[in-house]
């Protein structure tokens, strides 16, 4: 249940901003990742293009990982 609502509510952000923003962005609060990295992030697409990258969490088990 909990994922579903997670996915209706970003699909609702994605929606809401239509027309309005450049670019959309995702990421977890499980602090791996800072969101002060996202305008490097956006500075590397290509000019001219607009990707959808979906990232993919392999080695999860570690006793470092948050």
């Amino acid at each position: 249940m909990k994922e579903s609502r997670k996915g209706a509510a970003i699909l609702t952000g994605f929606s809401a901003l239509r027309g309005a923003a450049d670019w959309a962005i995702t990421l977890d609060a499980d602090g791996q990742h800072d969101p002060q990295d996202i305008p490097a992030l956006i500075r590397a697409i290509p000019q001219g293009l607009r990707p959808i990258v979906v990232g993919r969490r392999e080695g999860m088990s570690g006793a470092d990982v948050p």
